[in-house]
């Protein structure tokens, strides 16, 4: 998958996925010390700020990060607060 930063401006990776079809989720990694082979942790999957609010505009992950395979792991949907 393919990650989203600027060099030397962050302290942690976003890498954007969904499966098809499927709303988008985040993933933030912490910037790895060294250059190698990263885990993903898809526990710790959010849902970006439009999953909450029609206000915002939801990103499309990178081609390459369109998933073969559902992840049923980390946040899911957005919460009714009605």
């Amino acid at each position: 998958m393919s990650h989203l930063a600027r060099p030397g401006c962050c302290k942690s990776l976003l890498y954007a996925y969904r499966r098809r079809p499927g709303a988008a989720r985040f993933l933030f990694v912490p910037l790895p010390s060294e250059a190698g082979p990263v885990t993903l942790d898809f526990n710790r999957a959010q849902l970006p700020p439009c999953a909450f609010s029609d206000a915002f505009i939801c990103p499309l992950p990178p081609r390459q990060n369109i998933l073969p395979f559902a992840v049923e792991a980390g946040e899911q949907q957005a919460r009714d607060h009605a």
